[in-house]
């Protein structure tokens, strides 16, 4: 099913055809992207595009990027939209191992693709949403989210693997456009 020496690009049905990815972005803090959240990114070939999985026991998997993995940082899926939750209830990547928000479950599809919910919230019945892209109009801003849609095509995911080339070639920086922009002035 998933090669855990490969690296992945992660993209929703909804958004496959805009060549978005899912980024996952630097942890929480309050100056990145919508706060550290994770959201579907333009970016090519960015490392925090750059998805890898690593296997917790039970059929479960702890997700990273190849951007913060040597921080030991890994993928908080949150417990759905709330303004009780951190960052809203928006994904990001968290310094907590083993928490049971961020020990993902992987389900195929009839259509092939996948879903992908965490022990913290699949007896919700909630998945992973990559939403559409950074824009304030979206839930969360464009902030990828534990949905209830289950039928949506934002909550089905496609897994690419990443070519060597593209892996070695990328950019080592995670930071989204708008603060690389600011960087630069």
């Amino acid at each position: 099913m998933i090669d855990t020496d490969q690296y992945y690009f992660l993209t929703p049905m909804s958004v496959e055809e805009q060549g978005l990815h899912l980024e996952g972005n630097g942890g929480f803090n309050p100056a990145y992207t919508l706060g550290g959240s994770a959201f579907m990114s333009s970016q090519p070939n960015a490392s925090g595009t750059m998805w890898k999985f690593i296997e917790s026991g039970n059929g479960l998997y702890f997700m990273t990027t190849l951007a913060v993995e040597n921080q030991g940082l890994h993928f908080e899926g949150n417990g759905g939209v709330s303004h009780d939750n951190t960052l809203g209830g928006a994904a990001f990547m968290s310094p907590q191992a083993d928490a049971s928000g961020t020990m993902w479950k992987l389900t195929e599809l009839d259509n092939g693709y996948f879903q992908l919910t965490t022990l913290f919230v699949e007896s919700k019945g909630l998945v992973l949403e990559g939403n559409g892209g950074l824009n304030p109009a979206y839930t969360l801003g464009g902030a990828a989210f534990m949905s209830p849609q289950t039928d949506a095509s934002g909550t089905m995911w496609t897994f690419v693997a990443v070519s060597q080339t593209l892996i070695d070639s990328a950019s080592v920086s995670w930071q989204a456009p708008v603060e690389a922009a600011a960087a630069a002035v």
